[in-house]
């Protein structure tokens, strides 16, 4: 993944002032990408509508897991943007204006358990998506896989690249 591809797309924005996006991660199955996003005077946009625009132009893969702004991003004494001094991401800031929905049903925990250890992620809510936290093609196969194995839910491959925990829960079939 090219971050600077990732940047110069969010920099086209028009309330975006500059970007930088960064791989976090303590493995590459673990790597999520954050979007740090300095507006405009007087401008803003969320996460969900900044991974939209970026859904234009970029493919799945390519697309910030969590998108964190920052007022004004840190340089060196060169001028240069220090990436060092950027903040860790905190979970909450990947909701965005959504607040955390805690999963409520059988179907809904179990998914959202799998997601958890699957995506080394503490918090699911049901509005997540798994690629937006972090998952790819690969492990959403195995995520498929180990809800049947573990907890006898059937769930539709193609529903987990487009739909939230609780659309997918809603249609998870169990024998």
């Amino acid at each position: 993944i090219e971050l600077g591809e990732i940047e110069t797309a969010l920099d086209v924005h028009q309330a975006v002032r500059q970007s930088v996006v960064v791989a976090s991660g303590s493995s590459p199955d673990e790597t999520r990408l954050v979007a740090y996003v300095s507006f405009h005077p007087g401008a803003s946009a969320t996460g969900s509508e900044l991974r939209r625009f970026l859904r234009e132009s970029l493919p799945e893969y390519m697309l910030p897991n969590i998108f964190v702004e920052i007022g004004q991003l840190p340089l060196t004494p060169n001028g240069k943007i220090d990436r060092k001094a950027l903040p860790p991401p905190v979970d909450e800031q990947r909701h965005g204006e959504d607040t955390f929905v805690a999963p409520r049903t059988p179907a809904e925990q179990a998914i959202a358990a799998v997601w958890q250890e699957m995506l080394a992620v503490d918090r699911i809510s049901m509005r997540d998506n798994f690629f937006e936290l972090g998952g790819h093609s690969m492990l959403a196969a195995q995520m498929v896989a180990r809800l049947a194995r573990s907890h006898g839910y059937h769930v539709r491959l193609r529903s987990v690249t487009f739909e939230t925990l609780e659309q997918i829960a809603a249609g998870a079939e169990q024998p």
